[in-house]
């Protein structure tokens, strides 16, 4: 039973680890492959933050990412840690975005929690520093 346990884990945190890589590289396919259909990326976050909010099913995921490639500029993205058991991973890690609408930066550190069922991507949710990513949503009134 232990052997089992110890290769969910392993498939759990190799999932998790590619689908962040996938996020990264704005690779479309890898997202739809590692996805389950009903698959439910969450990102809480305000009303000025196009890309805040619950995105459900693989088009939607889809449409998620780009509209996160059109919103944001990515300077820097780090994956610190994946910890992971048989069904779920948490991603610790850091990111520096610039916001071209504002030309305006973000720095948070983030923790991602995903939930893998069947070697797919069952939730996605985004813990990030979501006042300073409004912020740099905000236009500035002169």
């Amino acid at each position: 039973m232990e052997n089992t346990a110890k290769q969910n884990v392993e498939t759990v945190q190799k999932v998790a680890s590619a689908f962040m890589k996938a996020f990264r590289e704005e690779d479309r396919t890898s997202l739809q492959e590692l996805s389950k259909e009903t698959i439910l990326v969450r990102v809480p976050g305000a009303e000025n933050v196009p890309f805040a909010g619950d995105w459900q099913g693989i088009s939607a995921v889809l449409e998620f990412a780009e509209c996160l490639r059109k919103a944001t500029q990515v300077q820097s993205f780090e994956v610190d840690k994946i910890l992971a058991d048989h069904e779920e991973a948490l991603v610790l890690g850091r990111f520096e975005v610039q916001v071209p609408t504002t030309s305006k930066s973000y720095f948070s550190e983030y923790a991602v929690r995903i939930a893998i069922e069947d070697g797919l991507v069952r939730q996605y949710l985004v813990l990030e520093d979501s006042f300073a990513i409004s912020q740099a949503f905000h236009k500035t009134v002169q």
